[in-house]
């Protein structure tokens, strides 16, 4: 986030460098905390299955955007919200 300057545009980050790697949830309960918001209230979106794990673990929503068609969702558990775009997300925030 700094490399990019990406610091002002988000209200929490967390990367390798802050702490254990997905699946862990530690980076979710810790962008949660930073942020004042419940982890049920959080949804967390990715593009691969250690962030759903991830999230779950946490207690948050999650979302898996990919155009894949994924066939493994029986081995790991499907997010709440499989999408192809992260377009198909901004119903949600209405």
């Amino acid at each position: 986030m700094r490399k990019f300057d990406l610091g002002r545009s988000f209200s929490a980050g967390y990367t390798r460098e802050d702490g254990p790697p997905k699946p862990s949830p530690e980076g979710c309960f810790a962008c949660a905390t930073s942020s004042a918001v419940a982890p049920a209230d959080t949804l967390v979106v990715g593009d691969y299955k250690f962030d759903v794990l991830a999230g779950r673990s946490a207690g948050c929503r999650t979302a898996l955007v990919t155009a894949e068609e994924i066939t493994d969702l029986a081995d790991w558990g499907s997010p709440d919200y499989l999408v192809r775009s992260l377009r198909e997300l901004l119903p949600i925030w209405s």
